[in-house]
């Protein structure tokens, strides 16, 4: 289903202020129904090449702590080191730290907080989950604002920021080098979870329950899937769009990415990452590992929401997944 998407009012949300996930899994209700189903045995897609790999379908290894911490709600990973950071609403002291992927002493990089952290060759961005979008090197050095005022989520290609502007409603698309002028792709209604790929930038809009795309260098935006609950997220593979459902995410439903109907993929919901295998899910409460193939839900380990309870982020390299457990920077193997 698609609809051309109009323009329509923002409203601002506390980052922090809604929901909660679920613990089965399944598949091939309408959108907004998830009981009574059982885990479909599909065949096995087509792989991926968006340079995430992973290892034959089978349970992940239990996680490992790297590094004990308490108020650490946000992870980020390039090829040596896992960067974490306090949230905005975690009270206490404002901290920006690094730690070897294999564990050891943590490193500080700078007394600030982040909601979201995305490692881009020598930079990091810094999403404070409705304040101002920044960068900073990621061995330290002084932030270095201008992406945005509101941002609730962004999104990275090789040229640009997409940014989802909690306040205005905006989608925007901003030159990483901050030369020319924002341009603003289409509005949404308290838009949040964006992701790109290809020539398009998908987002969920949390207050019309529905998702919607637009092309990146401009053109009419559309919704592309209504559901009859809040919509969170969305990570897009070559098959298809992922989308967490519920008030904190609840479920996460797929659409094809050629078009049909979404399907219910699984009863558990919250802060998405994909790679060529596996969606990994990180509700408030535990982190999840999905098989892309079969549906087959496992279970690494505890989760971790922030203040409130929101799913805090998690993310993954071609071996490992990461994230904060409310205790420590965690790993498991994949």
């Amino acid at each position: 289903m698609n609809h051309r998407l109009g323009v329509g009012a923002s409203v601002a949300l506390s980052v922090w202020g809604l929901g909660c996930g679920g613990h089965v899994d399944g598949e091939g209700a309408e959108p907004g129904v998830v009981a009574g189903l059982e885990v479909p045995q599909t065949n096995p897609l087509p792989r991926c090449t968006d340079g995430i790999l992973a290892p034959a379908d089978r349970p992940p290894s239990q996680p490992r702590e790297l590094v004990r911490v308490s108020r650490a709600a946000t992870v980020a990973v390039d090829d040596t080191d896992v960067f974490f950071a306090s949230a905005p609403s975690d009270f206490g002291a404002a901290h920006l730290q690094s730690v070897p992927k294999n564990g050891g002493a943590a490193r500080p990089l700078a007394p600030t907080m982040a909601y979201e952290l995305v490692v881009d060759d020598d930079l990091l961005y810094l999403g404070s989950g409705g304040g101002e979008l920044a960068t900073m090197g990621k061995r330290g050095g002084a932030l270095r604002y201008g992406l945005g005022e509101q941002v609730f989520s962004f999104a990275l290609d090789r040229t640009y920021v997409f940014t989802a502007d909690l306040g205005s409603g905006a989608i925007q698309r901003i030159r990483k080098d901050r030369t020319g002028q924002p341009v603003t792709l289409a509005q949404g209604r308290a838009p949040q979870g964006i992701a790109v790929r290809g020539n398009w930038v998908y987002w969920a809009n949390y207050i019309s329950k529905n998702i919607a795309r637009a092309p990146v260098d401009g053109g009419e935006a559309e919704i592309i899937e209504q559901f009859s609950d809040y919509t969170r997220m969305v990570v897009v593979d070559c098959n298809y769009i992922y989308i967490a459902v519920g008030n904190y995410g609840d479920s996460v439903w797929r659409k094809p990415l050629q078009g049909g109907p979404a399907t219910l993929f699984a009863r558990v919901g919250g802060t998405l990452r994909i790679d060529a295998e596996s969606l990994y899910v990180q509700s408030s409460n535990a982190t999840w590992r999905v098989s892309l193939a079969t549906g087959k839900l496992s279970s690494l380990g505890k989760g971790h929401g922030g203040g409130g309870g929101y799913p805090s982020p998690l993310t993954l390299d071609d071996d490992a997944v990461y994230w904060t457990n409310g205790e420590a920077v965690v790993r498991a193997d994949k």
